[in-house]
């Protein structure tokens, strides 16, 4: 793993604070008692201390014995071609979270491909969340489930959700630097990145010193160049394609 990255992460974790939710009927995630299915493995790690918590069913998944498995291992064993987006997603997320607060009960979901031990590479869905700290509302634990989905195919995309009560997605969009839609102009990314930040067409008008008439056409493109037809269906086509490295 990257000394730099581990160092990251620790310093972003050191001053952010989780928002606990509290419900009747939410059931605090347990670890221990989590119910796994035959391709699924689960870890548990303390970004701050750099340590690996907890691990189960590595093994069966991927091949590692306890001893082989550590608190870099999860970040070593991603496609080398993965790794550089996952990296900015996980660290741009977090320190999101530092500047804007973090639900205790945000999920971050992302695919990527990820190394056996016998050589050979098995595309992943990682959930990530939060483990309930009972010392109080900083980031003690965070814990990761792995699900095998190469049934699915072996897409060299890297697929990326983040489910957080109140999330600001426009804010969020900005945080983590998406790039431009390459089948797009210059323009028409400005006018993109505005639509998602749920700014409506008078505005980004007056923002960009065009015509109401010119944003509407540069909005058609938009939706005809993705094949999306909404603004929430845009947002999804950016998660779903803006993360994308040849093989």
């Amino acid at each position: 793993m990257e000394q730099n990255f581990k160092k990251e992460l620790k310093d972003i974790t050191q001053n952010l604070i989780v928002q606990p939710i509290h419900t009747e009927a939410r059931v605090p995630f347990d670890f221990h008692s989590y119910p796994l299915s035959a391709n699924q493995a689960l870890y548990v790690l303390s970004l701050k201390s750099g340590e690996l918590i907890y691990q189960r069913n590595i093994l069966a998944l991927l091949g590692y014995h306890e001893q082989e498995f550590n608190f870099d291992s999860p970040f070593d064993l991603i496609h080398e071609n993965d790794f550089p987006i996952v990296k900015d997603i996980i660290k741009n997320t977090l320190a999101f979270s530092r500047d804007y607060g973090l639900p205790e009960e945000s999920v971050l979901c992302i695919t990527y491909r990820m190394l056996k031990k016998d050589g050979t590479y098995i595309r992943v869905q990682r959930l990530s969340g939060i483990c309930p700290n009972p010392d109080g509302n900083s980031l003690r634990y965070n814990y990761s489930i792995l699900q095998d989905i190469t049934y699915m195919g072996m897409n060299p995309d890297v697929h990326w959700d983040w489910n957080s009560p109140g999330l600001n997605k426009g804010a969020y969009i900005n945080a983590i630097k998406i790039q431009p839609v390459e089948n797009l102009t210059k323009r028409e990314n400005e006018v993109m990145e505005l639509i998602l930040e749920g700014i409506d067409g008078y505005a980004i008008s007056k923002k960009l010193g065009i015509s109401y008439n010119t944003v509407k056409t540069h909005r058609k493109n938009i939706f005809q160049k993705t094949g999306c037809s909404s603004a929430p269906e845009l947002m999804h086509y950016i998660r779903k394609g803006v993360f994308r490295r040849n093989s």
